[in-house]
């Protein structure tokens, strides 16, 4: 084994698989059962340790040969008293350089052991312009650097100020080939190349290094021979194999010439188990092994990426006739797509099975829908011949208007008055009607109206009797229990339970009350839970791309969510649910826009602000909704949903044109006949203010009518990269950080770098390019940028759940990407909506409309019965007056539960009277 004379008489390798310190194995895993090639080799190493816990080597010192040999047995998790052994002797011996100190970084933190004080020396043995040499003084090269950036990662104390300059050293030594030499002014060499890819590739999540790193894998597999080995034959040819085989494993840049690597390392192994007789050589090469085998590819038997369909005999389940080809043998081909050839039909109507995007059915396969899961009442679906569903068999629902008093809240349905009279409402007599919202029509009787005639129908009248006007304790944002009215027709809500969706309470002190006069008055108050769940109400609203490339996956979405309304009322049945309805184009505006496309569009458009069911006409104003559509406004390109997403968060508006008004296109929420703004919306861009909203709502927060103390939802549908605007000037910033501090590189909402391509870059000083000066100027002046719009989210406790053709969730977001799921997972790791296991909220829109819904209902419902822990907070409270409760918080409080607490006030003599807000916070709420 020969080695670059650059080395000085050391060597040090696999010192960069790793993650994070202290961890056995986190860049590849617990160790699998190999081939006999491993289990032959641990043999050699325990059997030739030295008595004093070390190994030597013929070709390296006994700390290269000691740490390279303990790496192996502890990713092989084999050993245990001979890594003991090993850790005890590294910990006596003293520490020669930054190679040795480096290597013993890697092993002695796998072990548990403290290294801070290593770390601490290899910060300030740094070049102070950045990198590390072997001893401090040394120039800095590119292996020691890689071994020393390696073994510090992820997040030790090295700070920013070392890593940038060694991040910025190593990138700068990178040759035209793609490699790295030993030292400045070499070749570039196989060994140190991998050690360099090994020091970049923990960073990779943090800083855009793709094109480095693909540049130096690149040139590592250019230098491959056809046995499977690495550079040329020779001594070095088996160190160099194990080294290159390391840092591809680590990128990861292989795939199927996997085989035949690990054919050339297991063919060298010795008759005693051992590589070249040397336990060095040994210790790596069987970390490359292991290292391999946990790099999935085409051709390993099994689909474990995501872009295989199959993998030898593993086809995910597939069947001929699962795939709608009728009956026959499916196979996979080599590379690792599905073979039909042994199929004995195509996808059609009529198979018997949904498999075209057009069927909503096939015969009896029904997707997993039922009546009831359409919105209908109990039956029989069935299928068309068309693959439709044919409703006839099923009930229709219970409804206002269907002339049966049938629900809860119908005081009347058309000639059914449910036997009352207009004497029984407080008139002295005439005919009773019914409203088309199903309540009382007293127009008809004759007689005074008056409190207590059993009818709202004066001014000054909250209720009457037992007309509450529809309005129920739940309505009212309390818990459950009984509303009635006071004999001066106002509600009386004493019979209601509080309920602990944040709804302000109030506690009213009179002028006789013992504050007034220096003393102290505790008052006991409680928030009880329905069964159910802990939130009483829900906000979902819908945001989908209605440009012309996502046009045929509108039907897709619209149907997901007009299902979604019903089922979610039926899983939580306890819980007020309000829904809306709008969509996103692109910046339009005059001149040459920033969409880069002649267009007519503009960012956001309201068409239905969140309503309850309870609204008349609630089914028709959400269909009405959702069939309210443009497509082609805005193109195909990166789409405006970051702008979109700041106004459902704050209503705020945007000035398309900049001629100072923003209602150009119309007020918000406006859907009239004839020039409807919502679908010709002229050419000025403007999305008005929710302030100017001419549409029914059921609240008034933010851009759409959240409710106080709802939990909110936004389901955003698209199919590509959204534009990302930062403001011009500052610097932006590496990562945004989000809900409960969770934090993303911000290359994962970016469709490319650098700032100015592909709508990433910065707000302008014009609505046009034409007049704007600002340099990577990608959207209009007054634009929403990336954080703001994130922090506006969080302000009102948005969270965003995505939609996307192919869509997946990726726990760990790195871009810059154009595919929709990067930056969608993103904002749903930035606004909490993800699973109980932390992984974000989104769902692939092809994947049929029940799996989908069923899989937002079961987010919703864990979202609103997760426990919460319960406090108060107080505002309003003035001078002379002092408020404090106990307990400071009652824990873990869920469906069912309550929390109780004595509120103590505390006068200065002063005379008090007055209301002053209460209200249940939840201390883990986003």
């Amino acid at each position: 084994m020969a080695l670059p004379s650059s080395m000085r008489g050391r060597l040090a390798v696999g010192r960069a698989m790793r993650g994070s310190l202290g961890a056995a194995l986190v860049l590849f895993g617990a160790a699998a059962a190999l081939a006999q090639a491993i289990p032959s080799g641990v043999a050699y190493l325990t059997g030739s340790q030295e008595a004093d816990g070390s190994w030597s080597s013929p070709q390296v010192r006994p700390v290269t040969a000691t740490t390279e040999a303990l790496r192996a047995l502890q990713l092989l998790s084999a050993a245990p008293a001979s890594r003991a052994a090993a850790v005890a002797r590294l910990e006596e011996d003293p520490v020669e350089d930054t190679d040795d100190r480096a290597r013993r970084i890697l092993v002695l933190a796998a072990e548990g052991r403290d290294v801070s004080a290593l770390l601490d020396q290899l910060r300030l043995d740094a070049d102070p312009a950045g990198g590390w040499g072997l001893v401090p003084g040394f120039a800095p090269d590119p292996l020691d650097t890689g071994l020393a950036l390696a073994a510090a990662a992820p997040g030790t104390a090295l700070g920013d100020f070392v890593l940038l300059p060694a991040l910025t050293y190593l990138l700068g030594a990178q040759q035209p080939d793609g490699g790295w030499a030993c030292v400045d002014g070499g070749e570039t060499d196989i060994y140190c190349t991998s050690y360099a890819l090994l020091g970049l590739a923990p960073y990779r999540a943090r800083f855009f290094l793709d094109p480095q790193i693909n540049a130096g894998a690149n040139f590592l597999k250019a230098r491959r021979n056809p046995s499977g080995s690495f550079g040329p034959a020779g001594p070095s040819e088996l160190l160099n194999t194990a080294a290159a085989s390391l840092a591809l494993a680590a990128v990861p840049a292989l795939s199927s010439e996997i085989a035949l690597i690990r054919g050339f390392l297991e063919g060298q192994q010795q008759g005693d188990g051992s590589w070249e007789s040397d336990p060095f050589m040994t210790g790596l090469v069987l970390q490359a092994l292991f290292a391999l085998s946990r790099v999935p590819f085409c051709g390993d038997g099994a689909a474990n990426l995501p872009a295989e369909t199959c993998d030898g005999t593993d086809l995910r389940g597939a069947t001929c006739g699962s795939l709608g080809l009728g009956t026959g043998t499916l196979a996979c081909t080599a590379s690792c797509t599905l073979d039909t050839t042994g199929c004995t039909g195509p996808p059609r109507c009529g198979d018997g099975v949904i498999n075209l995007p057009s069927e909503a059915c096939d015969g009896a396969d029904l997707g997993g829908e039922s009546c009831v899961g359409l919105g209908l009442g109990p039956g029989t679906l069935a299928c068309s011949s068309s693959c439709t569903f044919d409703t006839t068999g099923c009930a229709a629902p219970p409804r206002c208007g269907d002339g049966v008093i049938n629900r809860p809240g119908e005081a009347c349905d058309g000639a059914d008055l449910g036997g009352k009279t207009c004497v029984d409402v407080g008139f002295l007599g005439g005919t009773l009607a019914c409203h088309p919202d199903c309540t009382l029509d007293a127009s008809g009787c004759v007689g005074v109206p008056f409190c207590g005639d059993g009818v709202i129908n004066r001014p000054d009248e909250d209720c009457d009797r037992t007309d509450l006007g529809r309005r129920t304790c739940e309505s009212l944002g309390l818990g459950g229990g009984t509303l009635t009215c006071t004999s001066n027709c106002k509600l009386q809500t004493a019979g209601c339970a509080s309920s602990g969706a944040a709804t302000p309470r109030s506690i009213t002190l009179g002028p006789d009350a013992a504050v007034c006069s220096g003393g102290t008055q505790t008052v006991p108050v409680s928030i009880n839970f329905p069964a159910g769940s802990v939130i009483d109400k829900v906000d979902v609203f819908l945001l989908f791309d209605d440009t012309g490339s996502f046009a045929f996956l509108v039907p897709q979405v619209t149907t997901i969510f007009s299902q979604l309304v019903g089922q979610l009322q039926t899983a939580l049945p306890q819980v007020s649910f309000s829904f809306g309805v709008g969509r996103f184009e692109d910046y339009g505006g005059p001149g040459a826009s920033f969409s880069s496309e002649n267009t007519t569009g503009r960012p956001f458009t309201l068409n239905q602000p969140l309503i309850t069911p309870d609204i008349p006409s609630f089914t028709a104003l959400i269909n009405g909704a959702l069939n309210r559509t443009a497509p082609g406004f805005g193109g195909d390109g990166p789409e405006s949903n970051i702008e979109a997403l700041k106004q459902i968060a704050t209503g705020s508006g945007f000035d398309g044109n900049g001629n100072g008004s923003l209602l150009d296109s119309g007020p918000a929420g406006f859907a009239g006949p004839g020039t409807n703004p919502q679908t010709n919306p002229g050419v000025s861009g403007d999305v008005p203010p929710f302030s100017s909203n001419v549409a029914p709502a059921s609240g008034t927060l933010g851009g759409v009518g959240f409710r106080p103390g709802a939990l909110r939802r936004v389901i955003s549908a698209g199919d590509i990269c959204p534009v990302a605007a930062f403001t011009a000037g500052v610097p932006v910033p590496p990562t945004i950080t989000g809900a409960g501090g969770a934090t993303v590189p911000t290359t994962a909402l970016l469709c490319s770098t650098p700032a100015g391509s592909n709508r990433f870059g910065f707000v302008s000083n014009s609505v046009s390019r034409t007049g704007n000066t600002v340099a990577a100027a990608v959207a209009p002046r007054g634009a929403a940028t990336v954080p703001e719009t994130v922090a506006a989210l969080n302000a009102l406790g948005v969270s965003v759940i995505g939609l996307a053709p192919g869509g997946v969730a990726i726990r760990n977001p790195v871009g810059p990407n154009f595919d929709p799921s990067v930056s969608l997972s993103a904002l749903a790791l930035l606004t909490g909506a993800t699973d109980a296991t932390g992984s974000p909220l989104v769902f692939n829109i092809t994947g049929g409309p029940g799996p989908i819904r069923d899989a937002i209902v079961a987010a919703v419902t864990t979202a609103a019965t997760r426990p919460r822990d319960v406090s108060l907070t107080f505002s309003g409270v003035p001078a002379g007056l002092s408020v404090s409760f106990k307990p400071p918080v009652v824990p873990n409080v869920g469906p069912g539960g309550s929390a109780a607490f004595d509120v103590t006030f505390t006068g200065d003599g002063r005379v008090i009277q007055g209301t002053f807000p209460l209200s249940f916070v939840d201390l883990q709420s986003n």
